[in-house]
């Protein structure tokens, strides 16, 4: 009968032992979703920040719509102008290039006729 005893003390504390194992997980499990959810929070708390910058924005945008827009207008207006004077500038230098070299292979294929012609003839 003692035996009995003991075997069945010896099978409660295993489960025992079981259940205070379980309980450290909830608790454990616990605190892990609480860290979670206090970052998640913080995470939320961040993104409703910037999305009330962002509704600024906008507005600060809608309210300077005419004036940004002039604005940018403008800049692209001399960027282009710019690109436009590099183009022709590039188109002038390359005209003045292809025009030289026109004319130096015009002299002379003109050279080389004449020396094949003069060859030609006196050989």
């Amino acid at each position: 009968m003692d035996k009995n005893i003991l075997e069945s003390l010896a099978r409660l504390e295993e489960s025992l032992s079981g259940v205070d194992s379980a309980r450290k997980m909830v608790s454990d499990t616990i605190g892990s979703y609480k860290d979670v959810s206090d970052k998640v929070r913080d995470y939320a708390d961040s993104l409703k920040d910037v999305s009330g910058i962002i509704r600024d924005l906008i507005v600060v945008v809608k309210e300077n719509k005419e004036h940004l827009s002039d604005n940018i207008s403008k800049e692209l207006q001399g960027t282009l102008d710019k690109f436009t004077g590099s183009i022709n500038s590039f188109n002038s230098s390359s005209r003045l290039l292809l025009d030289g070299f026109k004319n130096e292979a015009g002299t002379l294929r003109k050279g080389l006729s004449l020396e094949l012609g003069s060859s030609t003839s006196f050989g």
